[in-house]
């Protein structure tokens, strides 16, 4: 008898602990709630790695996701949630959401500003202020980015003084750092390539009426995107500057889609390597060049009901330049295919496959 009771409690200890381990540990949240430092528990170090993150641009919540540093589920890291921290340590308060509570309440919130359709994947995933960033850390450049683009974004400060400096990612290990890229473009003509760009970063993101050069809000945002986690090896006079490519459709993307026209838009670029050979650089040489690069731009519809204006470009990594960018789209299913991401899964499957198999050179005759 006694021995039958003790295996059902063991039986339900065993339930109790899956079902908590399922909680916090959901494939779309990807971290412990209350647990921002990512050491394993939840302690008073985590309340003060929040007050430095909140108020001394600190190292944000790891391992690469915002729900870590989020323990009240409110969709925001502040004072608010080191408060609930302390609570739950000190006085006997409620313990930090599950990630189920979280993606529930945040998830869409959270993920919405930058990233149109649901994250395309949920490898080493950064939240900046001005865009999301999947981090690849075997060949140390960007996996992918996306961003969200409308005209006011365009109002950026010049590239001079603090903002023109590459900065070294303090939320991931090994980070890359601005010297490694020194005297590439003499020795092999590479760029410090941004995949999201700096023209796009400005902006009054907070509504307080002030810009970068007066509010540290906005500067910060701007310093994010001068992280070395956001660059990879570019081609400089053939593909990153003028007559080139990638310069080429960011040029089309800001002077004509969102200043001329007021259209409003988002982004999604990333790294393309393959699986044979390719070129690696850097001190160590353990810094990856891309063999291709792509960009899928969506445009918002006029028309809410409408559906999206989706081009996707595949560009080579040209050591000439030559062509014009709307000689190089495709499908959204190739750059799937090439990179093994999943665009668009947050819609229904008859939507995604609408957006996903249609030829985008057909989108660009019939809207541009």
């Amino acid at each position: 008898m006694e021995r039958n009771r003790a295996m059902t409690t063991v039986a339900v200890l065993f339930f109790v602990l899956i079902i908590s381990f399922i909680e916090l540990r959901s494939e779309n949240c990807d971290c412990k709630l209350g647990d921002p430092n990512n050491d394993g528990g939840v302690n008073l170090a985590d309340a003060v790695y929040t007050i430095n993150y909140v108020f001394k641009y600190g190292p944000a919540p790891v391992p690469y996701a915002p729900c870590a540093g989020d323990p009240n589920a409110d969709c925001a890291c502040n004072l608010a949630d080191a408060v609930y921290l302390i609570n739950y340590i000190f006085r006997g308060g409620l313990p930090p959401s599950g990630c189920t509570t979280w993606t529930a309440n945040c998830g869409a919130l959270i993920w919405g500003e930058h990233v149109y359709g649901g994250r395309p994947g949920y490898e080493n995933v950064l939240e900046r202020r001005g865009y999301t960033l999947s981090y690849d850390s075997v060949n140390r450049v960007p996996k992918w980015v996306a961003y969200h683009v409308i005209p006011d974004y365009l109002n950026t400060p010049p590239r001079e003084g603090s903002f023109a400096s590459f900065r070294t990612d303090p939320d991931i290990p090994n980070p890359v750092v601005d010297g490694d890229y020194d005297g590439l473009y003499t020795r092999r003509g590479y760029d410090r390539g941004h995949l999201a760009p700096y023209a796009v970063m400005g902006g009054d993101r907070d509504g307080d009426g002030l810009y970068a050069e007066s509010d540290t809000d906005d500067a910060q945002t701007l310093y994010e995107c001068n992280r070395m986690s956001n660059i990879a090896p570019q081609r400089g006079l053939d593909f990153n500057r003028a007559g080139g490519l990638w310069y080429k459709l960011e040029r089309w993307e800001q002077d004509i889609l969102v200043d001329s026209l007021g259209k409003e838009i988002w982004v999604f670029a990333g790294c393309i390597f393959g699986k044979g050979e390719y070129e690696r650089v850097g001190p160590e040489y353990d810094i990856g060049v891309p063999s291709m690069f792509f960009k899928i731009v969506i445009q918002k519809p006029e028309i809410p009901s409408d559906m999206p204006i989706v081009l996707a470009f595949l560009f080579p990594h040209q050591r000439s330049k030559h062509g014009e960018i709307e000689n190089f789209l495709v499908t959204v299913d190739v750059i799937e295919a090439l990179t093994g991401l999943d665009f668009f899964n947050q819609f229904d499957d008859t939507t995604e496959a609408l957006l996903e198999d249609t030829d985008t050179w057909v989108n660009w005759q019939s809207s541009y």
